[in-house]
């Protein structure tokens, strides 16, 4: 048992409010966001993205974006520890609005890779499209990470450097990838210009559908009010195309999004350190033997 699903069992053994607590108060706000650096990383982050998108990053602002996008990662940690309330809104409150373009897209039989960023109730939107009937794989740094999680929902999961083989079948049988945009676990890392700077983006999603010859379609879990609609933007296309070309267009996509509501953005570590990120994703790549 991994030390994640050894605190999930202890956090669904508690009452919610307790649960809730623990998670939102302690370990999210206080624990993770009582280290100076990661407040500052979360701000730099938010008023980089205000800022490109022309809204005035002022401290109430940065201050209100930031309380929102930590309850939303609270609640992404609730829903990955399977918490029964969690999961009921990613049941009954979940839009699964872009279904028609993704059966659409699928149709064609050539597979689909669905990106998304960290963004949302994006944990919400992959538990309810798992349990939508959808043929859908997901790629994560450790799929030992979710062994607390159901059978049926395990059995999607698949770790990220051992998953190549298994996500290019997957795509050729004509199912779905879900791929994490903003995180790139892969070996060789690349920049990609991103609200106005390089950013050490995901590339996972642009390679496999290259290689595959499968469309992109951008998707995103927005929360509006008690809900969540999981979106798509406008396909991207890829075949023929250069890897640069399809990771630009992603690129794009998510800044739209993001840029809409980067109060929904949940990423807070200074992202456009480049090298930073580097070391930090070299460390999460070991500590996930053990997480």
């Amino acid at each position: 048992m991994t030390a994640f699903s050894a605190l999930a069992r202890l956090v669904r053994a508690l009452p919610e409010p307790l649960a809730r607590t623990l998670v939102d108060r302690v370990m999210v706000r206080s624990l993770m966001m009582a280290w100076p650096p990661n407040r500052a990383a979360a701000r730099k982050n938010l008023r980089r993205v205000m800022s490109h998108g022309g809204t005035p990053p002022t401290n109430d602002a940065l201050k209100a974006a930031l309380s929102e996008s930590l309850g939303l990662y609270a609640r992404f940690l609730l829903v990955m520890m399977n918490h029964p309330a969690e999961i009921r809104a990613a049941r009954e409150r979940m839009d699964l609005a872009l279904l028609p373009a993704l059966r659409k897209l699928g149709s064609a039989r050539k597979g689909v890779v669905m990106v998304t960023p960290n963004y949302g109730l994006v944990g919400h939107a992959a538990w309810a499209l798992a349990e939508s009937g959808i043929p859908v794989m997901l790629p994560i740094l450790n799929r030992d990470f979710l062994a607390h999680s159901p059978p049926e929902m395990r059995e999607k999961v698949f770790t990220v450097g051992s998953s190549a083989s298994a996500a290019l079948r997957k795509l050729q049988g004509g199912d779905v990838v879900l791929t994490i945009a903003d995180i790139n676990f892969l070996p060789k890392r690349r920049t990609t210009q991103f609200f106005g700077a390089p950013a050490p983006l995901g590339y996972a999603a642009a390679r496999l559908a290259v290689a595959a010859g499968s469309p992109i379609l951008p998707s995103y879990a927005t929360v509006t009010g008690d809900r969540c609609r999981f979106e798509a933007d406008e396909p991207i296309p890829t075949e023929g195309r250069m890897l640069e070309a399809v990771q630009a267009d992603v690129a794009r996509s998510m800044e739209r999004f993001i840029g809409r509501h980067p109060e929904q953005w949940l990423v807070y570590e200074d992202f456009w350190d480049v090298a930073g990120m580097d070391r930090r994703y070299a460390v999460a790549k070991r500590l996930a033997r053990w997480s």
